[in-house]
């Protein structure tokens, strides 16, 4: 009898190797969800960014910015062809940019602009488009194709479930952050199933900002420190009621909220904010536009533990965007 079990425990280890060997054995691992690239954290390895020769509006503040990034840091500079690669080249070199090799250029084969942010949602694995190009003029439904460009390196391209920009969303470690106003791009969608899919896509838990909410990609107005902590515009005039009600709807869910300073001008969507701002690490790239209020963002963020890296937007932020606008992260540390 013994050894009658014994031989039949053999015959079923054997075919049981046999399954796990030529498949059938048991269901895959469940693959896990991708997760939104974050907004702080660790330091930057890799990003992305629309370099434009023609676009001289833009040219300070990618000066700024690229000098004060780590010289180890990847590039991958989407172009229109290699012609405007070879004129970005002589610009980097102009701005006296360290370690060209690390940039590394796709290119759309069609005309684009220097905002980079809106085309996409970046995760670790998969980066989502949205489902139909900008209703913006030519360039910039052109930039709709920037997702495949980029592609491959261990990511794919997916089409998104539900309408965004890219400045639409911003995220810590733990926490995804919307407003009313992607809600606003999607009418055909229950704000619960929308809820849902953000969650799906980022992979990070989802926290709404309801109510009247600054009418602008929340990039604007909101910085997230870390997992705990936020910091939130704080103007005067018709814009303080929303931006008020945003800070203390995170404080009621359990946020530590700093404020700092933002100004609205008679140009929509045109506003001097230091929100828009790139972390890496321990190092804040601000924007700054010259004025008195540059000292003062500067002053709160050293106050956070941040050292500042100015960088100057005052060619940027009269066309409705400023720094963070301007790239992807690809990957942090």
């Amino acid at each position: 009898m013994k050894k009658t079990l014994v031989t039949l425990v053999a015959v079923v280890g054997l075919l049981l190797g046999l399954k796990f060997v030529f498949g059938g054995g048991s269901d895959p691992a469940p693959v896990a969800p991708s997760r939104i690239v974050t907004d702080t954290g660790g330091e930057l390895r890799e990003i992305s960014i629309h370099l434009v020769p023609e676009a001289a509006f833009a040219h300070a503040a990618w000066r700024d910015f690229l000098r004060g990034l780590a010289g180890d840091v990847d590039v991958v500079v989407v172009c229109e062809n290699g012609e405007a690669w070879e004129k970005s080249r002589e610009l980097l070199s102009e701005w006296r940019i360290e370690n060209l090799a690390r940039f590394h250029p796709r290119f759309l084969h069609a005309a684009l602009t220097p905002w980079n942010r809106d085309r996409m949602i970046v995760t670790d694995r998969i980066l989502f488009a949205p489902p139909a190009p900008h209703r913006g003029g030519e360039k910039r439904k052109n930039e709709w194709k920037v997702p495949w460009v980029l592609a491959g390196f261990g990511r794919s391209v997916e089409i998104a479930p539900f309408h965004f920009e890219g400045g639409d969303l911003i995220a810590t470690g733990t926490h995804v952050f919307a407003t009313e106003v992607l809600a606003s791009r999607n009418p055909t969608i229950s704000r619960e199933d929308l809820g849902r899919l953000i969650e799906k896509v980022c992979g990070r838990r989802l926290v709404w900002i309801n109510g009247p909410v600054p009418e602008h990609h929340i990039g604007m107005f909101l910085t997230p420190i870390d997992d705990q902590t936020v910091v939130v515009g704080e103007a005067e005039g018709e814009m303080a009621p929303a931006l008020d009600h945003v800070a203390e709807t995170l404080r009621r869910k359990g946020f530590r909220v700093h404020r700092s300073p933002l100004v609205t001008t008679e140009q929509e969507y045109a506003w001097i904010t230091y929100n828009n701002n790139v972390i890496s690490g321990k190092t804040i790239f601000l924007p700054t536009y010259g004025i008195d209020l540059d000292a003062r963002a500067t002053a709160l963020y050293e106050s956070l533990g941040f050292r500042v890296v100015p960088v100057d937007v005052r060619g940027l932020y009269r066309l409705g965007g400023t720094l963070r606008c301007l790239m992807h992260v690809l990957r942090r540390n």
